[in-house]
């Protein structure tokens, strides 16, 4: 992904009052004008049409193949009351008690490049876009998943927010692996670099950051999500947007086609990187259960728990089912089963990750081939 864009003309979002006048405004387009509009052009749309530019919540979701993501959330969303389809995407028009708001579906490149964007001018931390990451995204598994972003994710999207001015955090948030307590930190004066804040969370998980990078504010979210405050719109969109869209999609190649052959042993598998005496804590084996049992379908059975860790996990949504493995300190490893859908593995990977504090996730070939039969997930 390019990245040479210059500081321009900033945004500054109206009073929150006024966000339904956007909304409305967005929800109303005639469809010619709302198949033609870009995402980067959003902003200068809705100022040109004397409509002001609001703060804008993101998430970031990858798509199976031959999904529609706005028909899937439309079918399965809590409050969603209409829908339109669009050349990139779409609109969904939902409704919270009185309040109306509308969400933008946008699939990244094209239609079916499988992975989406969902934008709203609901802040993240309301009732409205909890629903959307809380219930949404889950109701439409496994077609649709979400994404969660690793440290090195945190600090490329810094880097290349660099090329607006200095970037400084003024606050983050995280949650320590070994306790589970949770982590937060403001910097009113004296903010440091994204990175010099990132280095003080060794041992721990970041869950978000709030930075300022020249004239625009923005907020990151480990879930694959993040905020415009202020500031460059395009540059929100190419920089911010686009890197959690690189991240996605990276995800989503590694994840897809991972059905195992019945008869075939096994050359391939997913590594989890952990930190440091993450996988030896008495606590791994009950964070693994719980993180997938509370997924909905989804479900558990330990096959062995000493001296080594051996989990089957079965997603009953779609039937796939892996093995999950912990034979040393800092590493979980993960065999797809016969059916291995790309969304079912991303959710259990990714409640896996969030649970454990995953700094990477990968592939890596097997010393010597695995026989199939060692392996229950089937």
């Amino acid at each position: 992904m390019r990245h040479n864009l210059c500081p321009s003309e900033t945004v500054t979002p109206m009073d929150h009052s006024e966000k339904a006048n956007f909304d409305d405004w967005l929800w109303d387009l005639p469809q010619g004008r709302l198949d033609a509009l870009g995402l980067s052009s959003l902003a200068d749309a809705a100022v040109q049409d004397g409509i002001n530019f609001p703060q804008i919540s993101a998430t970031t979701a990858i798509a199976e193949d031959d999904v529609d993501p706005v028909a899937v959330l439309a079918e399965r969303g809590i409050g969603i009351e209409d829908h339109r389809p669009s050349k990139w995407g779409g609109l969904l028009r939902a409704r919270l008690n009185q309040r109306r708001y509308t969400v933008v579906v946008h699939s990244v490149g094209a239609t079916g490049s499988g992975v989406i964007h969902l934008l709203g001018s609901v802040p993240f931390t309301e009732r409205p876009w909890e629903r959307v990451d809380r219930s949404w995204l889950p109701r439409a598994h496994p077609h649709l998943a979400g994404v969660i972003l690793n440290r090195a994710d945190f600090e490329a999207i810094g880097d290349h927010l660099g090329q607006l001015g200095e970037v400084h955090v003024t606050r983050m948030t995280a949650r320590v692996l070994r306790d589970g307590s949770s982590y937060s930190r403001g910097w009113p004066e004296a903010q440091p670099t994204h990175r010099e804040a990132l280095s003080e969370a060794d041992g721990m998980i970041v869950n978000t950051l709030r930075l300022n990078a020249g004239s625009s504010q923005v907020h990151l979210r480990r879930s694959a999500g993040a905020t415009f405050y202020r500031g460059n719109w395009e540059a929100f969109v190419e920089i911010v947007l686009g890197s959690l869209a690189d991240a996605a999609g990276e995800r989503r190649r590694m994840l897809s086609g991972r059905d195992r052959d019945p008869v075939e042993p096994v050359s391939e598998t997913l590594v989890m990187d952990l930190q440091p005496d993450v996988a030896g804590a008495p606590s791994t084996r009950e964070r693994i259960l719980e993180s997938i049992n509370d997924l909905r379908g989804a479900r558990t059975a330990v096959l062995h728990a000493n001296p080594y860790l051996h989990v089957v996990a079965t997603d009953h949504l779609d039937g796939s089912s892996f093995d999950l493995l912990i034979t040393d300190d800092h590493q979980l490893t993960i065999i797809p089963g016969i059916r291995a859908s790309t969304g079912s593995l991303a959710r259990i990977t990714d409640a896996v990750g969030l649970a454990l504090g995953m700094d990477e996730l990968r592939l890596e070939s097997v010393p010597e081939e695995i026989p199939a039969s060692e392996f229950l997930a089937s």
